[in-house]
């Protein structure tokens, strides 16, 4: 696994002070490590774990049977990985694995000097793979210890060292080498294993955060748009020729804003809103974006379909039926205006940060308009609408009402479904 690959992946989550027991204790970390630190922190503390008992093991066995320094060496080694640990575990993990990697090289030349066939050397393999799981740690030092690690290894197998050779070698040749292949075994499967299961816990970590992440990008945006820009990053532009763009808006919020607490106002919009999405993603419609108190929606894209204007004359009909009964915090009736309109719209992504989804076109216009000069409680569509919906919905006339921007305008105000 490349430097890049481990730095892109996202740090431990620190261990809750709740917790307890050896597993526990192994992974937490202390809040001085920075997050690029803090995976090769816990595999180091597993690693001086496994270390620290072979040590005083090997200097309690040859204290009792071999020679008195390579006793007071394993003891020695022994001793400066415990200090080492307990310095580690109060954050000071840097110089750390350097003094440690060169108490155990040292120990390991001993030993193989001692003892040439007993597979002391083994441990020196040890330190040419270590360094090359912290990410922290540059090129040039992790190939040092790799050629450093393999020299020594090469030189006590080659029988270059000074030999001590005890004349009793033999008696202890396959214990010394079983039990060193084993130490060593165990000091790179706990390396291993530990950043195995971090990068496992880091995997299932990205896994969750782009879940969430392309959650938000489809509530941001459609999904088919969304999977355009993901690929291309260039301008998203279409062009829609038969689109329904519907606005809501709830009547007299600003004088209701006044006297509601802000939690309360988020609250209640938030209800409000939550129901809309739900109906808006039943009935297959697009939410584009709410502004303040206002909520707008369109059918027809990012995918055509040919009973847009039915589709938003229903979602209209279900939204003013999921406002009826709602009362403001002063036991009166909310109420709610809704406007719709058809035709051709331009769609698109705009912006690179905190990029939006939107709509531009006189239906997008003309909606707005009808919102805003409807009555409370009424749907009011335009003449484009009502030439869509007047074989499948009643509709009521309202002649001549003055339109901003546009003059006199013919309107309807949608009654319900022809079927009800």
């Amino acid at each position: 696994m490349t430097d890049r690959l481990r730095a892109s992946l996202p740090p431990l989550p620190r261990t809750p002070g709740t917790q307890s027991g050896v597993g526990a204790w192994l992974r937490a970390v202390p809040s001085s490590v920075p997050e690029e630190a803090q995976r090769a922190f816990v595999f180091t503390t597993i690693s001086y774990v496994v270390a620290i008992p072979i040590y005083a093991v090997m200097a309690v066995v040859f204290f009792l049977a071999a020679p008195g320094f390579l006793a007071a060496a394993s003891a020695a080694t022994a001793a400066i990985l415990a200090l080492l640990l307990a310095r580690h575990r109060r954050g000071r993990y840097r110089r750390g694995p350097h003094l440690a990697s060169a108490a155990v090289a040292l120990h390991s030349l001993i030993g193989a000097a001692t003892f040439p066939t007993g597979g002391f050397e083994l441990y020196l393999l040890v330190i040419a793979v270590y360094p090359w799981l912290v990410p922290y740690y540059p090129r040039w030092l992790k190939g040092a210890y790799a050629v450093a690690g393999i020299g020594g290894l090469v030189a006590a197998r080659a029988g270059w060292l000074p030999i001590a050779a005890p004349e009793d070698e033999n008696s202890w040749l396959w214990g010394l080498f079983a039990f060193n292949a084993l130490g060593v075994t165990s000091l790179l499967v706990g390396i291993v294993a530990s950043y195995e299961l971090a990068v496992r816990r880091a995997e299932a970590e990205v896994r969750r955060a782009y879940g969430q992440s392309e959650a938000l990008l489809h509530n941001i945006l459609p999904r088919v748009v969304a999977g355009r820009l993901k690929h291309d990053r260039t301008a998203i532009a279409e062009r829609h020729e038969a689109v329904s763009i519907l606005f809501a808006d709830l009547v007299d919020f600003t004088t209701m804003a006044e006297r509601l607490s802000p939690e309360r106002l988020v609250q209640l919009l938030d209800e409000i809103f939550s129901a809309f999405d739900q109906l808006t993603e039943r009935y297959g419609a697009e939410k584009i974006k709410t502004i303040g108190d206002a909520y707008m929606v369109a059918v027809g894209l990012p995918e055509a379909r040919a009973d847009h204007a039915q589709v938003a004359a229903d979602l209209a009909l279900d939204m003013m039926a999921a406002m009826a009964g709602r009362l403001d915090d002063q036991g009166k009736p909310l109420s709610l205006r809704i406007g719709i309109s058809s035709g051709a719209v331009v769609a698109g992504v705009i912006g690179r940060s905190k990029f939006a989804y939107d709509l531009w076109g006189d239906p997008v216009n003309t909606a707005g308009r009808m919102e805003s000069h409807g009555l409370p409680g009424h749907i009011q569509v335009s003449a484009a609408t009502e030439r869509l919906l007047h074989e499948t919905h009643r509709l009521e006339p309202r002649h001549g009402i003055e339109i901003k921007g546009k003059g006199i305008q013919e309107t309807w105000f949608l009654l319900g479904r022809m079927q009800d």
